[in-house]
């Protein structure tokens, strides 16, 4: 497994992940992680989204 960062390549297929309906209470979705990255990075904090790739498949998305 691999990270990678998020970009116009993969931002959209990023978009689309989702987690199980049991799973949705405890987590933000990611266009909401990726919205929030983005402001923290544009007001000159740091944010660090990536998809997590098995091979060159699409399979999460983590943000530290």
């Amino acid at each position: 497994m691999d990270l990678r960062k998020v970009d116009d390549s993969n931002l959209w297929q990023i978009v689309k992940l989702s987690v199980g309906e049991d799973q949705r209470k405890f987590v933000a979705t990611n266009t909401q992680s990726i919205l929030q990255a983005y402001t923290t990075i544009t007001s000159g904090g740091v944010a660090l989204p990536f998809g997590l790739y098995e091979g060159e498949e699409l399979v999460g998305f983590v943000m530290f």
